[in-house]
């Protein structure tokens, strides 16, 4: 069992092959704990565990996740929509003391 800190609490971050500390996408620190996997970063744990177990079993108040377009495809999908509201005069009016 990996809690994320030592025996005085301070928190243990991974680290790469090279001895430096490990970042993940967002540049943060990764702390070493069996949680989750951290995106991949860390062995799967125990968030993963009870997925796999609760969608096996069918559980009645699981649902799995369906995959979402990422946000720059969700981004330029709507797009055009919200334009229709974003085009009209009184919507430059409403923003004109934040321009």
């Amino acid at each position: 069992e990996k809690g994320g800190k030592d025996n005085s609490g301070d928190y243990v971050y991974i680290k790469n092959d090279n001895g430096q500390f490990k970042l993940d996408k967002n540049g943060h620190l990764i702390v070493d704990h069996d949680l989750h996997n951290h995106g991949g970063e860390l062995p799967d744990g125990v968030a993963e565990a009870f997925i796999e177990w609760a969608s096996d079993e069918k559980l009645s108040f699981w649902q799995n996740e369906p995959e979402l377009p990422n946000t720059n495809e969700c981004a330029l999908l709507s797009e055009t929509s919200l334009a229709e509201d974003w085009n009209k005069p009184e919507e430059d009016a409403a923003w004109q003391d934040f321009q």
